[in-house]
């Protein structure tokens, strides 16, 4: 019986899959296959370097009916700058990547952390911060 039990409860919690999953990767040289496998690629010689973030949705059916259903993302760089992103949602799941390559990469020091927030009919539904997300608190200088 117990058995039966736990077996339900791990088939039912696997079913279950997250709204949002966000998460961030680095670019180099080693992400090109033919840097692997020895090919001849024009880009080796100049490779991408960077970082990116990438954010997964999935929301149940019901959410696409809500009034302004859409993702807010804020980034804050490592130059201690901010930029916020705004995805509609226009289908119930999907995958949107923000991409710093090269010289944006290099002179904003890439993504220090980020909040990812999923609003809908006017309210917060979900919410994915980085471990390292803190609200600012701001002066205003006379």
């Amino acid at each position: 019986m117990h058995l039966a039990l736990i077996a339900l409860l791990l088939f039912l919690t696997s079913c279950m899959r997250e709204r949002l999953s966000v998460h961030t990767d680095y670019l180099s040289i080693e992400n090109l296959a033919s840097y692997h496998v020895g090919t001849p690629d024009p880009v080796l010689n100049n490779p991408p370097i960077g970082q990116r973030l990438i954010v997964a949705w999935s929301v149940p059916r019901s959410y696409m009916d809500l009034a302004d259903l859409h993702i807010l993302i804020t980034m804050r760089f490592r130059d201690r700058k901010e930029r916020v992103e705004k995805i509609e949602l226009l289908k119930k799941s999907g995958v949107y990547t923000y991409s710093m390559l090269n010289e944006e990469y290099f002179d904003k020091g890439g993504i220090l952390t980020y909040k990812v927030q999923l609003f809908g009919g006017g309210q917060v539904l979900d919410e994915w911060r980085h471990q390292l997300w803190v609200d600012l608190i701001t002066f205003e200088r006379e």
